[in-house]
């Protein structure tokens, strides 16, 4: 009984296995011909799988993507200033130049015309000093004109017996000095020493009034009427030639 069994099961699944393996190929007749029915009815082939892919692109696309990428990007060559802004360039640089030469052109005419304002203040005072030299000695024969008229006159105010004259006597000593010293500047110094002799007498008369002594006030104002006449006499002219030696004032 279980033989019978077991023969039963293994004639059915002999069975069945030729009937799927007579299905199979019939089936795989049909899936040929429903192929060709679409690809010359149809014209549409049966997709095909797609290339395994890098970030969503096939392997072969994106290497020839990439071999196109690197030919067409060739090693950038340095650029090439155009003719236009090169001679922009040089002409800048030539302006730069220039303006550097016109400045040291600048400098160096202000520094001429500082010298030649120097030379011409120095050319000013030589003729001023020029002038003075020649009409200084002028202007101490004026002046030692009236000096000589006004001893006379203090001489008659001593003759009278007055020492009143005293503080005249005083100015007339403060002007003479002036006058040797103008004299002594400009190099006469024969002037010079007349007018100085010329105050010195009239400093002895002024202490012989003080001792109240008229006679040697009038002594001393004589001689120096006598010096300041002789300093008039070499101021008026323009030599400066000899002449006699001052009357020393007594120590």
């Amino acid at each position: 009984m279980i033989y019978a069994l077991c023969a039963s099961l293994i004639l059915h699944a002999t069975a069945a296995t030729a009937s799927d393996a007579e299905r199979r190929p019939a089936a795989a007749e049909r899936a040929r011909a429903d192929e060709i029915h679409r690809i010359v009815i149809v014209g549409t082939p049966s997709p095909v799988p797609p290339e395994p892919t890098v970030s969503g692109v096939p392997s072969g696309v994106g290497e020839h993507r990439q071999a196109q990428a690197g030919a067409a990007s060739p090693t950038p060559e340095p650029e090439k200033q155009p003719p236009e802004q090169a001679q922009v360039a040089q002409l800048a640089a030539q302006a730069r130049q220039l303006e550097t030469t016109v400045a040291l052109l600048r400098r160096q005419l202000a520094l001429e015309r500082e010298r030649t304002a120097a030379l011409e203040r120095e050319a000013e005072a030589q003729r001023a000093l020029r002038q003075y030299e020649a009409e200084e000695p002028v202007r101490r024969a004026q002046a030692l004109t009236v000096e000589t008229d006004r001893l006379t006159r203090l001489d008659q105010v001593l003759a009278t017996g007055s020492i009143d004259a005293a503080p005249a006597i005083a100015q007339a000593q403060a002007r003479l000095a002036d006058s040797a010293a103008s004299a002594g500047a400009g190099g006469r110094e024969d002037e010079a020493s007349y007018s100085a002799t010329a105050s010195g007498w009239l400093a002895e008369s002024q202490d012989a009034i003080r001792r109240g002594d008229l006679y040697d006030a009038r002594l001393a104002l004589d001689a120096a009427q006598h010096n300041a006449q002789r300093a008039l006499s070499l101021a008026a002219t323009t030599t400066g030639g000899a002449a006699r030696p001052p009357l020393s004032a007594p120590n």
